[in-house]
């Protein structure tokens, strides 16, 4: 039982390396079920759906807008920040540790505002002028994530949902 868990982990992983979700799954003459990335003669097409937050986004643009608002819209400007990707409650296996982490905040924030990654509640890395963020070498586990949007004086002007992850690294 134990060989057919480490089976399936190993095809789940080479799955996600090569970009395809399709197994397929036949018994031998003995009874013994095999699995193949290959499509085996008699062999039955399994379908494994791989969520999209293991996957890295493309990199964004700057989140800086083209065009200043005028200065009396600054004041009056309601920004909303969310976190796209991962999703909450997703799973990351990630060996390294890393989280990348995709933003949307709107409207688009002006030159000297920037963004700020929270994990478990404590600020990551520097505050950054783009609307992905990457954390590194974050322990395995569970653990919540939150953005900031902060002004050129340091007040903080949007935050999102708070969001749950769960990192999965190999261990010895």
């Amino acid at each position: 039982m134990k060989y057919l868990f480490l089976l399936l982990s190993f095809l789940t992983l080479s799955l996600q390396a090569n970009e395809t979700d399709d197994v397929y799954r036949w018994v031998d003459k003995k009874g013994v079920v095999h699995y193949s990335d290959k499509n085996i003669n008699g062999a039955e097409k399994v379908r494994i759906n791989i969520s999209p937050s293991h996957k890295i986004p493309a990199p964004s643009t700057s989140i800086t807008s083209a065009k200043p608002a005028p200065i009396a819209e600054k004041s009056n400007t309601k920004y909303q920040a969310s976190i796209t990707s991962p999703e909450h409650d997703s799973t990351i296996i990630d060996n390294t540790g890393n989280i990348s982490v995709v933003t949307n905040i709107t409207p688009a924030f002006e030159d000297g505002q920037s963004l700020q990654l929270l994990i478990d509640g404590t600020p990551v890395g520097e505050k950054h002028q783009t609307t992905t963020l990457l954390a590194t070498n974050i322990d395995r586990g569970s653990h919540s994530l939150q953005v900031q949007l902060i002004d050129k004086n340091g007040k903080i002007i949007a935050s999102s949902e708070i969001i749950t992850v769960h990192l999965r690294r190999a261990s010895l």
